[in-house]
This record gives C-alpha cells, sequence and structure tokens, in this order.
C-alpha cells in the first residue's frame, strides 16, 4: 500500500456500511480498528498492511516485515 499522507479506512465490498478506522502513531505499531472510526492518518510511504478483523486490530509495517507474533 502507498499512502500519500492522506487519511484512509478499512472499508468491506467498497460499501461504507462496515467500514474500520481509528488513530495511526507509528509504522509497525497495533491500531485499534473499530466501525466508523477516525481516518487513519498514516504516513506518507509504502507499507505493508495486515488487517486481523476479528481481534480489531491492524498494522502498517515497513514493507517486507510482519507483524510480532
Amino acid at each position: 500500500f502507498t499512502a500519500d499522507g492522506k487519511g484512509v479506512k478499512f472499508v468491506a465490498d467498497a460499501n461504507w456500511t462496515v467500514n474500520r478506522g481509528g488513530t495511526f502513531v507509528a509504522a509497525g505499531e497495533a491500531i485499534e480498528v473499530v466501525h466508523d472510526g477516525a481516518n487513519l492518518e498514516v504516513a506518507a510511504g509504502s507499507y505493508d498492511v495486515y488487517l486481523n478483523a476479528d481481534a480489531s486490530k491492524a498494522y502498517f509495517m515497513e514493507v517486507g516485515k510482519t507483524p510480532a507474533k
């Protein structure tokens, strides 16, 4: 994913009925994503993105890195 420094959200089926947002702090840190949460103000750059919808967690990782287990 390439972020442009503007807000992003996770949406289901390109439909805003189900959307998740939260607060981005830094690459590699877990983000609690909640329904109708704030746009994620992700710093401009390239990321590998991981979403665990069941746990309501997302990660924007440096390219090639994965979240710690």
